[in-house]
């Protein structure tokens, strides 16, 4: 082992420092973790519709309802009407509302076709989508 640690070293030692440097950086590269490949971070498997609505319905379903966004697309978002005053926590959780439908339509339009994507895009809401 000290054998074969003095060889490398002596390897490198016998290059240019360019040689040396070049070295250094590939076993550098190979030590970094990207942030994706982290264990605690899962990619959803999203499906893609595939005229089977039934067994496509039941896994988005399942998506959103485990995304927590299944209440914004079964329900809709109410919005206020313009003379109706909001306090600031019906205001912060219409927000929240809001951003949570955004989500589930992202999630939704990753997961149809194009072809199908073009009729629905002028949907305001997850709610109008879905129904």
């Amino acid at each position: 082992m000290v054998k074969r640690k003095a060889a490398i070293q002596g390897s490198e030692r016998d290059s240019s420092p360019k040689v040396r440097k070049k070295k250094r950086r590939e076993r550098e590269k190979k030590t970094i973790v990207s942030p994706i490949s982290s264990k605690n971070f899962i990619q959803p498997v999203i499906s893609r519709f595939d005229s089977h609505y039934d067994h496509w319905s039941m896994l988005m379903e399942n998506l959103l309802r485990s995304k927590k966004f299944w209440q914004v697309v079964a329900d809709g978002v109410v919005t206020p009407s313009d003379d109706v005053t909001l306090t600031k926590t019906q205001q912060k959780e219409y927000e929240v509302m809001k951003l949570k439908d955004l989500k589930a339509k992202n999630y939704l339009f990753q997961a149809i076709d194009h072809s199908i994507l073009e009729t629905i895009l002028c949907k305001d809401t997850s709610k109008d989508i879905w129904d």
